[in-house]
């Protein structure tokens, strides 16, 4: 059961006090360094209006992280938020491009501002600035990073994926690649037992992230149902682009039944790996709540990715789920 109305005005100002600690946080980031750090690394002081820029931009286009992000210790929201923040830039370059051309030359940027990062040379963007000081204090994973990048440039030269497959490779390079940059936010190593929840978690945030872009690159003439399953079920890319979800439902279930999948494959690794009771972890492997709310939201509207449903669910569902869930140590 959730909270009683005591309960959720407690929310309310638990998720105010979260947010309004995070500079506090801030202050705590752009003071330290740390001495396992490389001998040539200078760090820089990122300021608080950076690390705003980071956190203003996941609220605003990556929500569910967002509220993922409240919950942890305020000494890694800076760098959760960084973290998110360098995902949109990245994944947002194709779609602010109008040549694919220009799509490549942003993702360029990105790179050479990672490569530049771990030299002791961050660029002037807000996000680099708050992630090098993070870089030299959490010592973040290089190889990470640049798995993000390679995925953003893979899917720039793919016109549709081929399969489920395809979708699952690139939420791994991506999503369980970020989840492993957060947990290094934390001081934690993914390197052991960790690997395969996060992995598995990583997969299932792919999935649910395609579904939830369906009606977006539909609008712009652009499937990302893997070709496989248009075959399997006669359903043309036309279809789709019609944007009427009940054209393309079997499509959408299968993707979600996958999803699901995963999601509950990640939750079983509880049993066998004591690691994911630990609190700070449960917290960061939050994503796994707001994936099963999508999806339930989706079952509930029938698999129509175009419903108006998915879009107008009731504000405080999504919050409340993710503060119980964090209270409990659960995802």
């Amino acid at each position: 059961m959730y909270p009683s109305l005591f309960g959720r005005a407690r929310l309310c100002a638990s998720l105010w006090k979260r947010q309004s600690s995070t500079a506090v946080g801030v202050r705590h980031l752009c003071s330290s360094t740390s001495s396992s750090s490389p001998s040539s690394w200078k760090p820089t002081v990122a300021s608080p209006q950076h690390v705003d820029y980071c956190r203003d931009l996941v609220q605003r286009y990556d929500r569910p992280n967002y509220l993922c992000g409240l919950m942890l210790p305020k000494e890694m929201r800076p760098a959760h938020f960084a973290i998110r923040a360098f995902n949109i830039e990245t994944a947002q370059a194709a779609d602010v491009a109008s040549k694919p051309e220009l799509a490549q030359m942003r993702l360029q940027f990105w790179r050479e501002s990672v490569v530049s990062m771990f030299q002791g040379q961050p660029t002037d963007h807000p996000v680099m600035q708050v992630l090098s000081v993070a870089c030299s204090r959490f010592n973040l994973s290089k190889p990470a990073f640049l798995r993000v990048l390679t995925a953003r440039l893979e899917d720039l030269a793919s016109a549709q994926p081929m399969d489920i497959a395809d979708l699952e490779h690139y939420g791994e390079l991506t999503q369980a690649s970020l989840l492993q940059l957060i947990l290094e936010a934390g001081g934690i190593s993914t390197r052991g037992e960790l690997r395969d929840p996060i992995s598995a978690l990583g997969r299932c945030m792919g999935l649910v992230t395609t579904l939830r872009g369906i009606p977006f690159h539909a609008s712009r003439r652009r499937s990302y149902f893997p070709r496989q399953l248009h075959a399997k079920h006669e359903i043309s890319t036309e279809d789709l682009f019609l944007c009427k979800g009940e054209l393309v439902v079997e499509l959408t279930k299968e993707l979600a039944a996958k999803a699901y999948d995963h999601l509950l494959q990640c939750r079983d690794y509880r049993r066998s790996v004591s690691a994911l009771n630990d609190p700070l972890i449960s917290k960061v492997m939050l994503p796994a709540v707001y994936c099963e709310d999508y999806l339930q939201q989706l079952r509930e509207a029938n698999f129509n990715v175009f419903s108006p449903q998915i879009q107008s669910s009731t504000p405080i569902r999504l919050p409340l789920r993710i503060w119980w869930s964090s209270q409990r140590n659960r995802f």
